[in-house]
């Protein structure tokens, strides 16, 4: 594989259609990845899709596949999954999912995780723990690329129907310095009630001042949920 070819595939990727809506840091939650999603890194690569879900395989030798899944900004990976049928005789060729953090800027590639579909494992899932990682979104500085990358059958004995990507929502990280006069570092709140002014659902009670033990109105509680969760009606 040439580093140079995969980035400059990279930069062709369309944004897929998942736009994941999940709330809260405890569960995890899942972004699927359809075999469609994934763009030939080339024009001159061959595919067909087949099947019911759908699975796709490649008619070249030693194709790859590129989709970049969205995940919100902040979140913590988790998993990974990867979807395949492989009925080769052992001994016979692989198909891998690559996952990579790819910079924004001039596509430098980092491999993150690799998940290898080996021979004559049928139709199923492998999964890789991603918690070891570490990884936290960024989407303003980089990107991950998920990249399928085939043997040199050429036929519909390897093929893919996905992959899952699982992760955490994160609380950010608490300044160095309180931006509230009545909320010090060393109030136990002190991380969330920040984070909420920096995002932009509170500003406080005016002066400035947050008034952390002050009662909330049903009407600023409406403020707070609808600013939150970004609640939109046309």
């Amino acid at each position: 594989m040439v580093v140079a070819t995969l980035a400059a595939a990279g930069r062709a990727l369309a944004g897929p259609a998942d736009a994941p809506q999940t709330w809260g840091v405890t569960n995890p939650a899942y972004v699927s990845v359809s075999e469609w999603q994934f763009s030939p890194a080339s024009s001159a690569i061959v595919y067909s899709d087949f099947g019911n879900p759908a699975r796709r395989y490649s008619l070249t030798p030693y194709a790859y596949f590129l989709a970049s899944p969205s995940l919100p900004p902040g979140a913590l990976l988790q998993s990974l999954e990867f979807d395949f049928c492989n009925t080769q005789p052992d001994g016979g060729s692989s198909i891998l999912l690559q996952l990579y953090s790819a910079t924004a800027a001039n596509f430098d590639f980092t491999l993150l995780t690799q998940i290898t579909g080996a021979a004559n494992q049928g139709c199923t899932s492998v999964f890789a723990d991603l918690t070891g990682l570490n990884y936290t979104t960024d989407d303003a500085q980089h990107r991950l690329i998920l990249e399928t990358v085939f043997g040199p059958n050429g036929d519909s004995t390897t093929s893919f129907s996905g992959a899952v990507v699982g992760y955490k929502l994160q609380v950010s990280p608490a300044p160095a310095s309180p931006q509230f006069a009545d909320v010090p570092v060393s109030d136990p709140a002190f991380q969330y009630i920040e984070a909420l002014a920096a995002s932009g659902v509170s500003a406080g009670c005016g002066n400035g001042s947050f008034c952390p033990d002050a009662a909330v109105t049903r009407r600023q509680m409406a403020v707070f949920l609808a600013k939150a969760l970004g609640l939109y009606y046309p």
